[in-house]
């Protein structure tokens, strides 16, 4: 994860760069006559794509766990949704995003209970997310955003999946295997969104960001909870 760190004061870094080279450069902005003067500045967008979450799981057991099992991390996962933004200025434009967000974590049963080989925790998540994108690079057909997020999630349904012995599963959660992911968490999150535009309105996009939460998975961890994200999507300019 020190990499991923770098990587962040590393846009980090751009960003504060080119919005101080945009401050002390007398020239007029780089907007083309198919931009923003002509339409309303609404964007809607709809992207998907893969999740890798570090530190998503209980790390330390308690006396609860001692003689049951241990936890342990599953990846990659998934997200899809879809966001609306206005370009209040010609660079900065506040986004709306809601996602939904399909994440795992696994618990591996020791031999006292020999019925029973693991259990697969899936969570259904509800993601709300602030972001305030600026624009660093326009060209007609080439864009590039930076996005700082302020992020919510919440889970809004978990499902429990027993595998036996016998190669055999259930759905049920055992009444000795207690909840052990967050209801809701919050975050921060940096993005760098990559668009071509296919004409005047419709346009490509690819994203990968990198979200720091502000707690651990679960309180104890002594391990941060982050998360690296890839995604493919489009956009649409009114």
């Amino acid at each position: 994860m020190v990499l991923m760190k770098k990587v962040f004061v590393f846009l980090v870094f751009i960003i504060l760069a080119s919005v101080f080279v945009n401050a002390q450069t007398p020239k007029a902005p780089n907007i083309t006559p198919t931009e923003i003067d002509d339409k309303s500045g609404v964007s809607f967008g709809f992207n998907a794509g893969y999740d890798y979450d570090f530190n998503a799981y209980k790390m330390s057991n308690d006396a609860n766990y001692t003689s049951i099992g241990s936890f342990y991390a599953i990846n990659s996962h998934w997200n899809l949704g879809w966001d609306v933004g206005v370009m209040v200025t010609k660079r900065l434009r506040p986004r709306f995003e809601m996602k939904f967000v399909k994440m795992s974590y696994g618990f591996k049963w020791a031999p006292a209970y020999p019925s029973w080989t693991k259990t697969e925790v899936k969570l259904y998540n509800l993601d709300l997310n602030f972001r305030l994108d600026y624009l660093l690079v326009n060209s007609k057909k080439i864009q590039i955003f930076a996005s700082p997020a302020l992020k919510t999630e919440f889970v809004s349904k978990s499902y429990y999946k027993m595998f036996k012995t016998d190669g055999s599963t259930e759905g049920f959660q055992p009444s000795i295997l207690q909840t052990e992911h967050p209801k809701s968490i919050a975050g921060a999150a940096l993005a760098m969104i990559f668009k071509y535009n296919l004409n005047e309105n419709l346009g490509l996009t690819f994203t990968p960001e990198y979200t720091d939460f502000f707690r651990d998975f679960q309180r104890g961890n002594g391990k941060p909870y982050e998360r690296f994200s890839t995604n493919l999507g489009f956009e649409y300019n009114f």
